[in-house]
């Protein structure tokens, strides 16, 4: 069995997938992106009355050696409604293409690993959705 630190230096992303609100994603999201030096990026942020899962990421992975915790890349679409992604972009008439979406890249250093860290996304629950007839990971708050 491998260890967990040689599963992290072969990867280039991890999927953080649950089929609910509330049941820990963003906590793992957290915890990953903490102890393994990486960066976030939650391709769809649906809801915004109050912080985003990115800003919660940031706050509790802060520390003395992150103050402003992990690196983290901008959501592709911020939807208002704190619905599913589909439902939000309808009601606000976008169309969520696969065109749309592309893995952030690293734009600086992390003075520990580099431009080698790993991207910590995140899935709508349970897995891929259908965008505009092929599939591409999505997310919902929460």
């Amino acid at each position: 069995m491998q260890s967990v630190s040689s599963i992290k230096n072969t990867m280039k992303a991890v999927f953080v997938t649950g089929t609910d609100t509330g049941i820990g994603k963003t906590l793992v999201c957290s915890w990953l992106c903490h102890h393994w030096l990486a960066h976030y990026w939650k391709p769809i942020q649906s809801g915004l009355n109050g912080p985003t899962d990115t800003q919660v990421v940031q706050a509790l992975t802060r520390s003395k050696s992150q103050p402003e915790g992990c690196q983290s890349h901008p959501e592709t679409f911020r939807l208002q409604a704190p619905l599913s992604p589909h439902q939000s972009a309808n009601q606000e008439g976008i169309a969520l293409r696969l065109e749309h979406f592309s893995l952030p890249t690293c734009t600086h250093a992390n003075t520990a690993q580099g431009c080698t860290t790993q991207t910590v996304e995140r899935l709508v629950g349970g897995g891929r959705r259908r965008i505009a007839g092929a599939h591409h990971p999505t997310t919902h708050r929460g």
